[in-house]
C-alpha cells in the first residue's frame, strides 16, 4: 500500500489517497519483461502502416497472353501483371495491417503494478475542487514544483484541463487509458486527475 498526496492549487496536501500495488522486488528479469511487454501492447495499438502495393489481380491490363508460346524466341510468359515485367504486380509488397496483439488482463494488470511501484515517489493527486480556465493559471500552479519533465493522466471527464495546459513546455497530457510507460518511467513527476486515479484503482 502506497500512499499518494492529494494536493490543491497550491500544491498543498489536502488529503491522501492509497494505492494498492504488488511490489515484487526479488524477480527483476520479469519484472523489466513486463514492463517492455505492456509498452509494445500500448505503443502498438494506436501502430500503423499506410504502405500499399497492389498484386497481380489489382493491376488493370489485358488477361491476353503477350506473344504466341513459341517461334518467337523470347521467354515463355503469360499477361503483362506478372512480377517480372515493367508495370507489373509486387510481388510479397506490404499492405495496410494492424501491428495491435492481445495481451491477458492479468498481465496488464501485473505490468502496471510493475510501473506504478517504480514511479509511486513522484505520483500526486490534483483535486477535483480545483478548476484551471487559464494557461496562466496552469503555468503558476506548475511553477511550484521543482520537477522539469511532468506527465499529466486525465480522463475524458477532465476534458477542461486540456485547454488550459495544453501549449505548456515540458508537460505531457495523456489519456489515463492508454498512458504509455516509458513516458511515465522518464518523467519527474506524473500528476493525476482524481477521475484518473479512480479509474486506475479499479483496472
Amino acid at each position: 500500500m502506497e500512499e499518494i498526496e492529494v494536493i490543491d492549487k497550491k500544491n498543498k496536501k489536502i488529503d491522501s489517497k492509497k494505492l494498492c500495488i504488488k511490489k515484487d522486488n526479488k524477480n527483476l528479469e520479469s519484472q523489466d519483461y513486463l514492463e517492455h511487454i505492456f509498452n509494445r501492447y500500448v505503443c502498438n495499438r494506436f501502430r500503423f502502416s499506410n504502405a500499399c502495393t497492389k498484386g497481380r489481380s489489382e493491376i488493370a491490363v489485358t488477361g491476353a497472353k503477350a506473344y504466341k508460346q513459341k517461334g518467337t524466341g523470347n521467354a515463355r510468359r503469360g499477361i503483362n501483371s506478372t512480377p517480372l515485367r515493367r508495370g507489373g504486380a509486387v510481388a510479397f509488397g506490404p499492405k495496410p495491417r494492424s501491428f495491435a496483439f492481445k495481451l491477458n488482463k492479468k498481465t496488464i494488470k501485473l505490468s502496471q503494478d510493475v510501473v506504478l511501484s517504480k514511479i509511486s515517489k513522484k505520483i500526486k493527486v490534483v483535486s477535483n475542487d480545483v478548476s484551471y480556465k487559464k494557461t496562466k493559471e496552469a503555468v503558476s500552479f506548475l511553477n511550484q514544483f521543482k520537477e522539469k519533465k511532468i506527465t499529466l493522466l486525465i480522463t475524458h471527464e477532465d476534458r477542461e484541463f486540456i485547454k488550459a495546459f495544453r501549449n505548456i513546455k515540458d508537460l505531457l497530457i495523456d489519456f489515463v487509458d492508454y498512458f504509455e510507460p516509458e513516458v511515465l518511467l522518464v518523467s519527474d513527476l506524473v500528476l493525476f486527475t482524481e477521475n484518473s486515479f479512480k479509474k486506475m484503482e479499479r483496472k
